[in-house]
């Protein structure tokens, strides 16, 4: 029964002890509660995107942390292909002049929440363009979802692509919609996975708020993870780049080539709102939002351009 899991949990600690080297043993011992909350809190307290000033402040916070536990480390230069935006904007075309905020809001109890990254909220990987195009909303962008758009006679061809985050990696999104001939890729966080209809948003719980955008890399993870440049490897006398010695693929078929945009759903609401009475999505692409008539698939009257 459920009474004897605290007991065998205990048996599998001293079990795996048991098997563990000395410097296992160290390391093993080094985390508790209150040093992974301490660490967590000083990581978080600054804004450390990958290859600016701050990875590297805390880069050598944990380099020092290790060093503190008696553990070997070092901080190696590494050359990599990192991208970083320089300017973001989305217009949705119905006359009005409406854009996109494309900001996340400052939160007075959190003196993280307004730092320069606020107002450039991007994906990693996802390159430079400028597209004007009807709006198709392809739900999680799994190929069953895009099967389902096929099958309602939507086209995705030329179709600037709009999904939600969940169910797959971000970067399957955008590999999936680019495989089809979308032109390029907006992704949200709706609500019913990660906001108010799963409980309190930030900061009175851990959902996320209206403005809250996710970030992170789409590049095509799936086909070869890590640096996709692999610029740290010396070129072989193959000829070939030093990506497809290690990959098999070069690097431009390991990111998007069609830009990509990430969005609150703050922000993905005038979008889907606008769709009105174009063909009903399926229950399974039904989110959170109240729109007026609900969630729908194909172009509206309307296109955006970002």
């Amino acid at each position: 029964g459920s009474a004897g899991l605290p007991g065998m949990a205990c048996a599998f600690a001293g079990l795996l002890l048991g098997v563990l080297s000395p410097l296992e043993r160290q390391f093993y011992a080094v985390p508790s509660n209150a040093s992974a909350r301490a660490h967590l809190y000083h990581i978080t307290s600054e804004a450390h995107v990958a290859g600016t000033p701050g990875d590297l402040k805390m880069a050598r916070y944990v380099h020092d942390a290790f060093l503190s536990y008696g553990l070997a480390s070092r901080i190696e230069a590494v050359p990599v292909l990192l991208n970083y935006p320089i300017e973001r904007s989305l217009e949705l075309l119905d006359g009005s002049g409406r854009m996109s905020r494309l900001t996340e809001d400052i939160i007075p109890s959190d003196r993280t929440s307004d730092t320069f990254w606020r107002n450039r909220t991007f994906n990693g990987y996802g390159p430079s363009g400028n597209v004007t195009a009807p709006v198709v909303y392809a739900n999680y962008g799994r190929p069953a979802d895009f099967a389902a758009l096929s099958a309602a006679g939507v086209a995705v061809r030329g179709a600037l692509v709009l999904t939600r985050y969940g169910e797959c990696f971000r970067g399957l999104k955008v590999m999936n919609a680019e495989q089809r001939g979308a032109v390029g890729v907006l992704i949200f966080s709706d609500p019913a996975d990660d906001g108010f209809t799963q409980g309190a948003v930030y900061p009175n719980g851990p959902w996320r708020p209206p403005s809250g955008v996710q970030r992170g890399s789409v590049q095509f993870n799936s086909l070869c993870a890590g640096d996709p440049s692999r610029a740290y490897l010396n070129r072989t006398d193959s000829g070939r780049s030093a990506t497809a010695e290690a990959c098999g693929y070069e690097e431009a078929d390991l990111v998007p080539s069609i830009p990509v945009l990430p969005l609150s759903y703050e922000d993905a609401y005038p979008l889907l709102a606008s769709m009105g009475a174009s063909p009903a999505a399926p229950a399974g692409f039904h989110g959170g939002l109240s729109l007026p008539g609900g969630y729908r698939l194909c172009p509206p009257a309307h296109t955006a351009r970002g």
